[in-house]
């Protein structure tokens, strides 16, 4: 920052004062992405400075005519959103959550911005600020969070809209399938539990078979049981959900989820050597050991919450899912999940000793 707001010959002075050497436009267009990026990402972000040079940015590209002009505009906005975006993961993940706000309120200015532009209700600017919003709030918490989540499902109620006028606005099915998806995201993060479960079910009487949404509802009946303290809930997050007329569960849940899971990792690992197979393979493998971990979960969290007489079978249960996972698989599928399972165990231990 220092080297760009250098009073005589900092970038920003030369282009302010219409010197010779900043007359190239890409040299402007540069020296404006430059101290954009330095602005937002001081410590604390410079939000006001940032915004005067998002308005600069915008009488340039203005003034330069075109939509090619435009369109990297967008781009330039896009680009910096990806830049925050990685800024703000790494803060969350060092639970440096002040500084994490921080940057969320100035990537907020960002998405603004971006939302104002003029090709911003394309269905590729609309999906990527739904998202955007979705995992801000995600990576947020309290009333940070659900500001972002509700700007989320916002965007994404508003692209299904589209899509119902305009059979062409969807790029595919997978595309708009997504997006149906991650509304349910929406829903679930801001305690719509039985919206969340309804949008998940709606989506899977479609495509029974997707593994990623069986994984998020199984998800939503667990949050959903913490939430509310449901012991149904819970249960059904094991169980399954939803019966249908034939008797299975819509919604498969954790232990359905894991045997899916182990038997999709056999037949890719049986099949021809390939990158792809073993990619595959190992995949379903790590989510075969993520279902089996939370049936133990599952019942852990039931007796944190159930009443006296079912709290110690609750978590007997739980114990029990564990030794049996440590009897057929020692190494509980590598270290992540064996540091998962140990820790879960002295949780069960806690509660039993209590």
């Amino acid at each position: 920052l220092e080297v760009l707001q250098h009073k005589t010959a900092g970038p920003l002075a030369l282009v302010d004062s219409q010197d010779e050497a900043a007359a190239r436009p890409e040299f402007v267009l540069e020296t404006y992405k430059t101290a954009l990026r330095a602005y937002l990402s001081a410590e604390p972000p410079q939000r006001e400075n940032a915004e005067g040079m998002m308005t600069a940015l915008d009488e340039f590209v203005s003034a330069q005519g075109g939509e090619q002009a435009a369109q990297k505009l967008t781009e330039v906005y896009l680009g910096l959103g990806v830049q925050l975006q990685r800024q703000l993961k790494d803060l969350s993940t060092y639970g440096q959550k002040e500084k994490a706000a921080q940057v969320a309120a100035a990537f907020g200015d960002v998405l603004d911005r971006v939302a104002a532009r003029p090709d911003a209700d394309t269905w590729r600017i609309r999906n990527w600020l739904a998202q955007t919003n979705l995992q801000l709030g995600q990576a947020l918490t309290g009333k940070e969070s659900l500001a972002y989540v509700k700007r989320a499902q916002k965007a994404y109620e508003d692209i299904l809209a589209a899509a119902a006028k305009d059979k062409s606005y969807a790029p595919d099915a997978a595309s708009l399938l997504g997006v149906r998806m991650r509304l349910g995201e929406c829903l679930a993060a801001l305690g719509e539990h039985q919206k969340a479960i309804e949008q998940y079910g709606a989506i899977l009487r479609e495509k029974p078979n997707t593994i990623d949404l069986q994984l998020l509802a199984a998800t939503a009946l667990q949050k959903w049981g913490v939430a509310e303290k449901d012991l149904g809930a819970l249960d059904r997050s094991i169980r399954g959900d939803l019966k249908q007329q034939d008797g299975k569960n819509l919604i498969w849940g954790w232990l359905t989820l894991g045997t899916m899971a182990d038997s999709a990792k056999r037949q890719a690992a049986g099949g021809a050597a390939s990158p792809e197979s073993q990619e595959r393979a190992a995949r379903f493998e790590d989510l075969f050991f993520e279902a089996r971990y939370n049936v133990a979960k599952s019942r852990y969290l039931a007796g944190t919450i159930a009443p006296a007489g079912e709290r110690e079978e609750q978590l007997k249960a739980a114990r029990a899912n564990i030794d049996q996972m440590k009897t057929l698989y020692p190494e509980l599928g590598g270290p992540k999940w064996k540091a998962a399972f140990e820790e879960l165990s002295k949780q069960i231990d806690q509660e039993l000793a209590k």
